[in-house]
């Protein structure tokens, strides 16, 4: 039962987006605690644009990553660029115990929505930000996603062959051997059946063609709360 997982009375105010923010709160979700995932109205979170997609037809509505990440939370779509908007994110900060976001440094401040502001409003708030280069420092408003930090800081330098150049998803395709091959290791063992060679595929397929265009930007007409996932 939900009320009996660990995190049952957590509230999170989740103001992240794509992937690494989503799938923090996503394990949090998953613990139990009411996660209240917020979106904009003018700008459409990137991870709806990325597949796999749901009977492969590509749609904001139908990205089985965005859903992944998202699962178990409740999602709301504001405009914080409107001080109406800004509004209903404070009264939702007055219900929160943890707010997290991931903008560049300064986008929150500009909102007034940053740490010191939300202590006003909420003195018990846990606020986590996260950016790619860290909030402060020579390079903390260079914007962009993990693949950038994994290539600056070397870690893509450990990936792909040896006397080769670095091979970014080399790391993905090698889990995914690994997740195959214990796979077929875990039949054989308990079933005693030998696994068709080749189970799982590592092989990288095309995406199908994106037939949607931002300006579609996912805005509800209704401001109610719906479940993502």
């Amino acid at each position: 039962m939900a009320h009996d997982l660990p995190l049952a009375d957590v509230k999170v105010l989740d103001f992240t987006w794509v992937m690494a923010g989503p799938a923090a709160t996503r394990v949090l979700a998953d613990y139990g605690a009411t996660v209240v995932r917020i979106e904009s109205t003018r700008h459409l979170d990137a991870g709806r644009t990325i597949g796999p997609f749901h009977d492969g037809q590509p749609g904001i509505e139908h990205s089985g990553f965005f859903q992944n990440l998202n699962a178990g939370k409740l999602g709301l779509t504001l405009d914080l660029s409107q001080a109406a908007g800004r509004d209903v994110a404070r009264d939702l900060v007055r219900w929160a115990d943890v707010v997290t976001e991931a903008f560049s440094p300064g986008v929150m401040r500009a909102w007034g929505l940053d740490y010191a502001a939300l202590r006003q409003v909420q003195p018990d708030i846990i606020m986590l930000s996260t950016c790619l280069m860290g909030q402060r420092g020579p390079f903390a408003q260079f914007a962009g996603f993990g693949n950038l930090a994994a290539a600056i800081s070397g870690f893509f330098s450990l990936t792909g062959r040896t006397a080769r150049p670095p091979a970014p998803l080399a790391l993905r395709q090698t889990m995914w051997r690994r997740v195959s091959r214990r796979s077929r290791f875990w039949q054989r063992s308990n079933t005693g059946a030998a696994p068709a060679r080749g189970s799982i595929s590592t092989r990288r397929r095309p995406s199908p063609p994106c037939t949607f265009s931002p300006r579609h930007c996912w805005t509800l007409r209704c401001a109610g709360m719906v479940r993502s996932g």
